[in-house]
């Protein structure tokens, strides 16, 4: 049996409420007027998701002198292993359409920053799939805040065609990861057949 060494199929799916109503009526209009095949703002911003950094965990530990043999111990720490996950998640996305996603994510975090009526955003949800666009896993961020998007730069000198991007970066305060054990496809829901 080989490793699959593929890492690059995943779906970031934004929160279900990302774009306000009022948001998602003023750039709905002008993405259509664009000849942009997307029927949601959401569904626009989610295709232009390149990467997203997974946290890191690191154990602390804490030492204790002891007299007798003049030799530092380490013992391991107790408290919630949420607390020990890095916090803060980079989301790179592709700059598309003479910067268009990056004015609209803009707007959008701007709106959720001067909501104040609600603590958290909702989830994030990372599929991850395979090479038969099944799902193998979700990583689920619960209890979300943004807290920025990147500067961007507007240049007569870029002339050259090449990737650009931009980060968003948001907080969460709890991760899961769900394993995948039906054969369901994530973008259409549709069964698969198992082959025997």
């Amino acid at each position: 049996m080989n490793l699959g060494t593929i890492n690059n199929q995943f779906h970031i799916n934004l929160p279900v409420d990302f774009v306000p109503e009022e948001l998602e009526d003023r750039y709905i209009k002008y993405l259509k007027g664009k000849n942009k095949i997307y029927t949601t703002v959401k569904d626009y911003l989610d295709s232009s998701c390149k990467s997203i950094t997974y946290p890191g965990i690191e154990f602390p530990t804490v030492s204790n002198e002891q007299n007798l043999k003049r030799k530092n111990l380490k013992w391991k720490t107790v408290g919630n292993v949420y607390d020990l996950f890095d916090d803060e998640i980079t989301i790179t996305m592709n700059d598309v359409d003479s910067k268009m996603n990056y004015l609209i994510l803009q707007d959008i975090l701007t709106n959720h920053y001067l909501n104040t009526s609600d603590a958290y955003d909702q989830n994030i949800l990372l599929t991850v799939i395979d090479e038969n666009r099944k799902a193998l896993y979700h990583i689920q961020y619960r209890n979300v805040i943004w807290t920025g998007i990147s500067s961007n730069t507007f240049s007569f000198s870029e002339q050259t065609i090449e990737s650009k991007t931009f980060d968003i970066k948001f907080k969460y305060n709890y991760i899961d990861i769900k394993w995948v054990l039906d054969d369901v496809d994530i973008i259409s829901e549709n069964k698969y057949n198992k082959v025997n």
